[in-house]
């Protein structure tokens, strides 16, 4: 199924998503920058602090992630689904979008950030933004309320992140870690999306379906080595 909404296209059908997640992987050009502008101008978004957001974002390599600079292409998406579904959202959220794992895979601070795009923005990914140290279903419940509790658009910004990851949660071989990241969206977000857009909800729960029955996909990831041993 496809996601339409308001006549325009918010998510493709689960494999054509799932081969364009693939594919931004294995190339920093996939999900291109221009993709992103067409769509800040299809919707008539032309504020400053989304470009840039965007500039700041382009700048970093992402050195602590494993995909470097290829990396960019998750935030580019979950802005854009973003912006799909809701076209008028507060011009933070793009900018959360954009930024939102970057205390995670670069050297730059919360407070770093705080200072280049205000305490909003700062505090938002601050609550998104996992501390790795500590085991997650001891801070499970905490941090699902945090984030519930500063509104919609940032829990649609959780969702997107957790719904672009899911398009390839079968390259990750831990069959355990597979079935928690089901158990924990299907929790603590499908419930939510229902009430939010029935649509977006039924995609959701078919996404969480097809992402257990598919399990690990080693071809996929073999791909995914070959391109990184490449770099």
């Amino acid at each position: 199924m496809e996601l339409i909404i308001n006549n325009h296209t918010v998510l493709k059908k689960i494999e054509i998503e799932r081969a364009e997640k693939m594919t931004s992987l294995c190339s920093p050009l996939s999900y291109s920058e221009k993709q992103f502008l067409d769509l800040l101008t299809f919707f008539g978004r032309k504020e400053s602090n989304i470009i840039k957001a965007l500039d700041y974002a382009k700048s970093l390599d992402f050195s602590k992630n494993h995909l470097k600079s290829s990396y960019l292409s998750h935030p580019l998406r979950l802005a854009s689904f973003l912006i799909k579904i809701n076209p008028s959202i507060d011009a933070d959220y793009i900018v959360i979008s954009l930024l939102h794992n970057i205390p995670e895979t670069t050297e730059i601070t919360v407070e770093d950030l705080k200072n280049t795009f205000g305490e909003k923005v700062a505090d938002c990914i601050k609550t998104l933004v996992l501390d790795r140290k500590v085991s997650f279903p001891t801070i499970e419940e905490s941090y699902y309320k945090e984030i519930f509790a500063r509104g919609s658009s940032l829990i649609l910004v959780k969702l997107f992140d957790k719904i672009d990851n899911l398009f390839v949660l079968c390259l990750n071989p831990d069959d355990e870690v597979r079935k928690n990241y089901i158990i924990e969206v299907r929790k603590k977000l499908l419930p939510f999306v229902y009430d939010y857009n029935l649509q977006l909800g039924e995609y959701l729960d078919e996404l969480l379906k097809t992402s257990l029955s598919l399990g690990y996909s080693e071809k996929l990831k073999k791909k995914l080595i070959e391109y990184q041993q490449s770099l």
